[in-house]
């Protein structure tokens, strides 16, 4: 009812269960990750890109796990294709930055890294 008066009044609006129980799922995964950001339970890893003619490693990647408490360690393809289009996936993104360069700083400081 609200749903059609909202839309202009004199419409139906008919409810759709499977709809309404994915919008669901994503809102609570949504605030899972909120509450997973908050309870340090995501981990970057990384992976070093190597030249191979020299030896050398010229880059690394990040790769973001999420080490849930009750489904255990997840693949970004379990959670990103979620929140990609919501804000929460901007808040993911800070984070994902912030620990990159913090683990640069340390690389850094131990002689890992020389060059930026």
């Amino acid at each position: 009812m609200y749903q059609a008066k909202t839309e202009g009044g004199s419409r139906i609006h008919l409810f759709d269960a499977a709809l309404a129980k994915s919008v669901e799922s994503q809102y609570q995964l949504q605030e899972a990750l909120i509450s997973g950001l908050h309870n340090n339970q995501f981990i970057l890893n990384y992976q070093p890109e190597i030249n191979l003619s020299t030896g050398e490693v010229i880059a690394f990647e990040g790769l973001i796990r999420w080490q849930h408490p009750t489904l255990g360690l997840l693949p970004p393809d379990q959670f990103i294709p979620a929140i990609e289009n919501s804000n929460s996936i901007i808040v993911l993104g800070d984070w994902v930055i912030n620990e990159a360069l913090k683990q640069l700083a340390n690389w850094q400081a131990d002689n890992i890294v020389t060059r930026v």
